[in-house]
């Protein structure tokens, strides 16, 4: 086995907590890992790269935060034909949210990348099929309410390609008895050719 070693190296001063400069050090290191392995990373509270980390950093520690907390939402948007000749049922897709602690609503952009690049999309998908599941379960059993044709789900490459994640969504449809047929997962063509072999087992 060949051993290397990142690290993230902080000057200590009384400007900053403890727990800012521990937050700096990680940056730095994951700041290292990125850049090659077996090197030692600076912090440099003017460094570009290293203020967007620090700010990525912020994010996974508010995504946490909202998954213990139950702060994310689904939006729904239908989707409609321009000919508008289809009648037979609702065709939408759910938009996931996060509200922030004052009740704003934050939308993916601003923390989907921190998810992605630190491993956190799994939970999120997870956390989306159970919760579209529940909803669509009590649409499906409200009296005078439209029916539901299909309903599209957006997932993450990192997750489709987690063995476990297709016994998950497989439990959800029996838990809530939703059709499968009102599913359509969506996901991005390029994660489909990066791991073509998850892409067709899922």
């Amino acid at each position: 086995f060949s051993i290397s070693a990142s690290i993230g190296l902080v000057h200590i001063n009384d400007e900053h907590s403890s727990e800012e400069v521990l937050r700096a050090a990680d940056v730095a290191c994951y700041m290292a890992k990125e850049k090659g392995r077996n090197r030692v990373q600076i912090h440099h509270s003017s460094d570009s790269d290293m203020m967007q980390r620090v700010g990525e950093m912020n994010w996974v520690h508010r995504i946490k935060s909202g998954l213990e907390s139950n702060r994310f939402c689904l939006y729904s948007q239908e989707i409609r034909s321009l000919r508008d000749i289809d009648h037979s049922g609702l065709h939408l897709e759910l938009l996931l949210r996060l509200r922030d602690e004052n009740g704003g609503v934050i939308t993916p952009n601003h923390f989907l990348p921190a998810a992605e690049r630190y491993g956190l999309m799994p939970l999120i998908d997870r956390w989306v099929v159970r919760n579209a599941f529940e909803l669509i379960a009590a649409h499906l059993k409200r009296d005078g309410s439209e029916s539901i044709r299909t309903c599209a789900i957006n997932l993450s490459g990192v997750t489709f390609g987690d063995d476990d994640f297709v016994d998950y969504v497989s439990s959800q449809f029996t838990r809530y008895a939703v059709p499968p047929e009102l599913i359509c997962f969506e996901i991005t063509e390029s994660s489909a050719i990066a791991n073509m072999t998850a892409a067709k087992r899922f």
